[in-house]
């Protein structure tokens, strides 16, 4: 390296961000900083893919950050189990749905009322379900709640 670009590593570069830097540009001067493990840190037996938080304070600290393999990282900040909660809501359709805002009957009655009044505008329709318009055009096209 060069004298000139000594010059302008760490704090005396003009873009230094010190501890305001974003997650993205932490985390690429991590897995520039720390050496890389041959084996997963948690499970040990995969290659590690992942440079993963510990704390869930995004600073510097190098010894704040561990090498995982993506199964293990996933276990670790929680997204494997949500991956397995989507898929369980996935296989649940309609009124057993739990974020779902309307029930059978409803939907029934919504496309009842586009067919018989054809003239009512889709948004009119949503309002009186309470329901986004893109939604009510999707229930009364039968993109969703297909099942019934």
């Amino acid at each position: 390296m060069n004298k000139k670009s000594l010059s302008k590593l760490g704090d005396k570069n003009p873009a230094w961000k010190g501890e305001n830097v974003g997650y993205t540009q932490l985390h690429k001067w991590i897995r520039a900083h720390k050496k890389k493990s041959k084996l997963c840190e948690m499970c040990k037996e995969k290659p590690p893919f992942d440079i993963a938080n510990i704390s869930g304070e995004y600073n510097s600290d190098i010894d704040d950050f561990r090498w995982l393999c993506r199964r293990c990282h996933q276990l670790s900040d929680g997204r494997l189990d949500a991956f397995a909660k989507m898929a369980r809501l996935k296989d649940k359709k309609g009124d057993n749905h739990p974020r779902a805002k309307l029930n059978t009957w409803q939907v029934k009655r919504m496309r009842l009322i586009a067919e018989i009044s054809p003239s009512l505008s889709r948004k009119y329709i949503a309002k009186i379900f309470n329901i986004s318009h893109s939604h009510t055009v999707r229930i009364i096209n039968r993109k969703v709640w297909t099942h019934i």
